[in-house]
């Protein structure tokens, strides 16, 4: 007996370093290089299974609802989308990738979110660091320090855009969408034990904000600067009388005068990268003065939705293309907006189903926050991470992409991990114990 629990410890461990190393690859290399990432994506969701297996635990009501909903939209697009040209395609993203991080999300505990907080943190300083190392090398500010190598597999290219700022690519970029709101919103709400150490979530925050600003990238400035401080609002609304020390009144002030204080130093520079990501999200609103792409992006909105009309209460299926319209002449069932494509695909039923998940992972947070209120940062720091995603993913094809799906993913394990650990509280009182009833 000593001996298999000495194994079954061995076994956890190593689950947990393959975990949590696939973690940290999807972070710098979430697309691209699919030789790599497939076989990434297949160890993390074996040994998710097999600890989903061995664990035996019957998921949270809301996470189950939530992730059976997503299913639900892939089996169903599917079926509509048989004769399709891109219909696996769509099936990669809604059936498989949400099977891989759903037993992800399920196989989640207190140990294992502790060490993903961690990983994350780590991994996005090491993407930060190495954004701002390119940018200083391609402006001449410093030497030139990531080799030419890395420049090429991390997919690495440089823009000056000739406007006084700055528009980078790179594969781990796109990752910050989450992790910047995860670890600015970290560094403003009470530390949790799950959580890294302060000290290392202000040096994750700082650099990721530095990065996010010199990037040139609208979406990502955006949910970086927005997301944090409307997750602090709910904070402040859902714990009106926990006590606020005098650190945690002062973090949120020390964080917007350093955003501020560095956004003005941009404008001393002459860097407009700031202010260019609000004007777009003013144009793209007010439909004036749009760029190219914004104009690109506003066409293709009418044409799912024209097209999505032709056929609106089921949609016309994963894989459907626009006779006559394409973004990709390879890949013609691609397209940037996909909410509008949602409906397009699978049409006002599908919606409902997704918004059925969403409105289950919103209440499941909920919950988690009612019955267990200590894990109250936890729940709101991975929920800036999806919503980050979420809205970025209005403009930007992030979520078509299963290497970006972890932001989502994250926040429905700490739910269900809250939710469980609350249940099993719950199985170990009295019988007649106060609170003995849950709605999970």
């Amino acid at each position: 007996m000593k001996l298999a629990s000495q194994h079954s410890r061995v076994l956890g461990s190593i689950g947990l370093w393959l975990t949590c190393a696939c973690f940290a690859y999807l972070h710098v290399r979430p697309v691209g290089h699919n030789y790599v990432l497939l076989p990434v994506l297949a160890i993390l969701g074996f040994v998710a299974f097999v600890t989903v297996l061995a664990r035996r635990e019957r998921p949270a009501r809301p996470t189950a609802v939530a992730l059976g909903a997503i299913l639900a939209v892939g089996v169903l697009g599917t079926l509509l989308g048989l004769a399709n040209p891109g219909v696996l395609n769509g099936a990669l993203v809604w059936i498989v990738a949400p099977l891989i991080f759903g037993f992800w999300a399920l196989s989640g505990d207190e140990r294992l979110l502790k060490a993903l907080f961690a990983t994350s943190a780590y991994a996005t300083i090491a993407i930060s660091a190495a954004i701002l190392l390119y940018i200083g090398g391609k402006l001449g500010i410093i030497p030139q320090l990531i080799p030419l190598i890395i420049q090429d597999h991390g997919g690495f290219s440089f823009d000056s855009l000739g406007q006084n700022s700055t528009s980078i690519s790179f594969y781990g970029l796109s990752t910050l969408v989450a992790a910047a709101p995860i670890w600015l919103t970290a560094s403003i709400l009470p530390r949790h034990r799950l959580l890294p150490h302060k000290a290392l979530a202000v040096v994750a925050a700082l650099t990721a904000i530095v990065a996010t600003m010199v990037s040139g990238r609208a979406a990502l400035t955006v949910v970086t600067l927005v997301v944090p401080g409307v997750i602090w609002i709910i904070w402040r609304i859902v714990t009106p009388s926990a006590p606020k020390s005098r650190v945690r009144r002062v973090a949120p002030i020390a964080a917007v005068g350093a955003v501020v204080g560095f956004v003005a130093l941009l404008g001393a520079t002459g860097n407009t990268n700031v202010l260019n990501a609000f004007s777009r999200v003013v144009s793209m609103v007010s439909g004036q003065n749009q760029t190219l792409s914004d104009r690109i992006r506003a066409a293709q909105g009418g044409r799912l939705i024209e097209e999505w009309l032709a056929s609106p209460i089921v949609g016309h299926g994963f894989g459907a293309t626009i006779r006559g319209y394409s973004r990709s002449d390879s890949r013609p069932w691609d397209f940037e907006l996909q909410y509008h494509l949602i409906l397009f695909q699978v049409g006002v039923v599908g919606a409902a189903i997704v918004v059925v998940a969403v409105v289950a992972a919103v209440y499941g947070a909920v919950l988690a926050i009612r019955q267990t209120p200590e894990m109250t940062s936890v729940v709101l720091v991975s929920a800036a991470g999806a919503a980050g995603m979420a809205i970025a993913n209005a403009s930007n094809p992030y979520l078509q992409a299963p290497g970006h799906m972890w932001a989502v993913y994250l926040a429905l394990m700490v739910v269900n991990v809250a939710l469980v650990t609350h249940r099993r509280a719950l199985v170990g009182r009295p019988t007649g114990s106060r609170g003995a009833k849950t709605l999970e």
